[in-house]
């Protein structure tokens, strides 16, 4: 019995290291930024544009700042800057195939919209991403507060 107790001690003991040190690292915030990378390179990979993020932090359990977000146009032009943004999300609504923002605040942001003489426009390329050929589930989006600090929207023909 008296062995039992220590084999299963030392279990416990193991899981509980091992999830702190799991939470440690992934509250830090180079590896968030390393994660982010990775992310965004193959988004520019998929999108066939440059897509960035310099840094981001993420607040357990629900909180998220990003610096530096950058999309360019399929042409290479400035899409969208963002200096900062800042989001509230649901954490456990993904689990429900429903990604819920409470707040996403963005802070000096530049948007630049064009369009081209044929009437196709610099964010077409975005949209036909998002149109869906297949019948896979797409997770819903539910944004309930969006507020903009210093923001720069260009439209030109």
């Amino acid at each position: 019995m008296k062995r039992f107790l220590k084999i299963t001690g030392i279990v416990v003991l193991s899981i509980a290291i091992a999830l702190a040190v799991m939470f440690a690292f992934l509250n830090s915030s180079r590896v968030q930024t390393a994660i982010v990378h990775a992310v965004t390179r193959q988004l520019s990979e998929k999108w066939s544009t440059d897509v960035q993020i310099r840094h981001v932090d993420y607040d357990i359990p629900n909180h998220i700042h990003l610096d530096s977000i950058y999309l360019a146009d399929m042409q290479g032009d400035t899409l969208l800057f963002v200096d900062h943004a800042v989001a509230d999300f649901r954490l456990f609504d993904i689990f429900r195939k429903k990604i819920t923002f409470k707040k996403i605040e963005f802070r000096h942001s530049i948007v630049n919209f064009r369009q081209y003489s044929d009437s196709q426009t610099n964010i077409d390329f975005l949209l036909d991403l998002f149109r869906s050929d297949d019948d896979s589930p797409i997770p819903v989006l539910e944004v309930k507060d969006v507020w903009f600090n210093d923001m720069r929207l260009s439209a030109v023909r």
